[in-house]
């Protein structure tokens, strides 16, 4: 009666499905489980419920039918059996909190399932191995009466056994092979069903395909084989080849006494006795496509340690050749002459070229930390709560025409903020008179960036030299100031100099140079540049805009 009925279930939907249960075809048993912990789902004080999503989005309540075809079980939400209508979203809530969303697509029964590839489980053998296939069950089912009816592609193969098992696989074995699993619930029939594909490969027809489709290539790694022998040693060498099934190719050995062709000696067949070097005749194992030939050497000499022997395998599709070279027992092989020089020569080159990238780093390290920040437009002044980017010192008292006064308010102070764009804080200018001096000076020392010094033998006076002694100090001890020294006047050529002067680094002095360090592209300037924070340079347009509001004032002061 089982038989019959499943018989009847088999030709009327698809007799396979998804290896694994729950099933996704109408008619048949399905099962969902909720993944929250199912101790907590035995305990009466924990509530789980199902809701299905509605196309609108939201949820209903899933509740018993009244044929007893959905049923709720603990953590498990049955179905007996499954419908089209069941497709959709199942949400598994415990204690309110939604933990599972189970996806179901319930398919039409179709017999032509029984021969598809899709969706079955994919097992490759070789011939002559072992297999089983066993059929996926419900761990309820196991306790119960049920029946299995197996069958390849789509024909009964075997009935109520748990497994198919194959001690030696044929190539006829090769199948897709299906099981249906009946069960009994409320006195209606069900089923569970699967399949597998099984592929049995014939390894012996492979390989003999792969023979007669190889190339011939002399087997091995690399191109050259190194031996070390002994002086008047007999020595034998083996050229082995992977030829397949094919019988078009030939071996042959050649000393290669010299880079022209011609001059190349032929090695001949052994014949006995053995009294100069020899091939033997080449031998070939059909069975395992390989083939091979030895060349024999009586007593090495001279000519053979100088010269390589090369093997040649001659065919119509490509052919190939391996040299062989003998090298005398503790000594290495000299490296030509041609690559010694060589490589001296690139060793040398590129030393040179090491040092000199280094030496015009060190020459043009400003013209290069320039160009840097020209091109990515660096900007060190953003956020450093700085109003000005350098305060300029100078001797302004002892007279009122002085040199060191002229250049700093005509010279230095019109290109650095003309030119280059920086703020520039100059006492006598910026200042309102009527404050006390010692507190205005370091209120605007504070709130520069560099303190610029224009020395000479006139800076003296005790307002720049407190500029002096200030502005290192809050660039030696506090490291709030960077300060620039311009040696208006050279430092070798003055009798006094400030000793906490002696301690600026001479990375931090410019020389003024008079005429010769004037233009723009001078030296000099380029060094102030350097020394000055990075900041993108003003164009004309930005430069007249700041003018009219002020931001750059008239430099026409004296």
């Amino acid at each position: 009666m089982y038989r019959q009925k499943a018989l009847c279930l088999i030709f009327g939907f698809a007799c396979l499905m998804e290896f694994v249960y729950p099933c996704y075809f109408e008619d048949e048993y399905c099962v969902l489980k909720c993944d929250e912990n199912t101790s907590k789902s035995n305990d009466a004080e924990v509530t789980i419920t199902w809701h299905k999503r509605l196309p609108s989005n939201a949820s209903e309540i899933i509740s018993a039918d009244i044929d007893n075809r959905i049923l709720m079980n603990g953590n498990l939400l049955e179905f007996w059996p499954l419908s089209l209508n069941d497709s959709g979203e199942y949400i598994c809530t415990v204690q309110g909190k939604d933990y599972t969303v189970k996806a179901l697509n319930v398919k039409k029964k179709n017999p032509n399932y029984c021969r598809d590839v899709v969706s079955t489980d994919r097992l490759s053998k070789t011939v002559g191995t072992a297999a089983i296939i066993k059929y996926n069950l419900p761990h309820k089912f196991k306790s119960t009466s049920y029946s299995v009816v197996w069958y390849k592609n789509c024909t009964i193969y075997a009935e109520n056994v748990n497994e198919l098992s194959f001690e030696a696989l044929k190539v006829s074995d090769s199948a897709i092979y299906a099981y249906v699993i009946t069960n009994v619930h409320n006195g209606q029939y069900y089923n569970i069903s699967g399949k597998t594909r099984l592929i049995v490969d014939d390894h012996a027809k492979k390989v003999k395909d792969v023979q007669e489709h190889v190339r011939p290539r002399i087997t091995g790694l690399g191109s050259t084989v190194i031996t070390e022998v002994e002086m008047g040693q007999n020595v034998s060498v083996k050229c082995e080849a992977s030829v397949g099934k094919t019988a078009m190719f030939q071996f042959s050995w050649v000393h290669n006494k010299s880079r022209v062709d011609n001059l190349d000696d032929l090695i001949d067949d052994c014949e006995s006795p053995i009294t100069k070097p020899c091939m033997t005749k080449c031998s070939h194992k059909k069975e395992e496509g390989i083939a091979f030939t030895e060349l024999i050497i009586p007593s090495i000499n001279e000519d053979d340690i100088k010269y390589p022997y090369v093997c040649s395998l001659s065919n119509s599709l490509d052919p190939d050749k391996k040299t062989y070279i003998f090298n005398l027992k503790g000594k290495g092989p000299d490296i030509p002459k041609s690559v010694f020089t060589t490589s001296i020569i690139a060793a040398v080159a590129c030393s040179l070229a090491i040092i000199l990238s280094f030496v015009l780093c060190i020459c043009f390290r400003i013209e290069i930390v320039l160009l840097y920040r020209n091109i990515t437009g660096l900007d060190e002044t953003t956020g450093d709560s700085k109003e000005y980017d350098a305060y300029i010192s100078f001797e302004s008292y002892s007279s009122l025409k002085g040199e060191e006064r002229d250049f700093a308010l005509r010279i230095l102070a019109p290109v650095l903020e003309n030119n280059f764009g920086f703020k520039l804080c100059i006492f006598e200018r910026d200042v309102t008179p009527g404050g006390a001096m010692v507190d205005d000076m370091n209120a605007f020392l504070e709130k520069s960036r560099r303190l610029i010094i224009v020395f000479s033998k006139n800076y003296a006076s005790g307002k720049v030299m407190y500029e002096l002694e200030s502005g290192l100090h809050k660039a030696m001890v506090e490291r709030n100031i960077k300060v620039i020294l311009i040696e208006f006047t050279p430092l070798s050529e003055l009798s006094f100099i400030p000793e906490s002067l002696q301690l600026l680094k001479k990375a931090n002095r410019v020389k003024w140079k008079g005429e010769k360090s004037q233009p723009l592209n001078s030296r000099f300037w380029k060094k102030i540049q350097y020394l000055m924070p990075a900041k993108p340079a003003l164009s004309k347009s930005d430069f007249h805009r700041l003018q009219k509001k002020g931001s750059i004032k008239d430099k026409n002061i004296i």
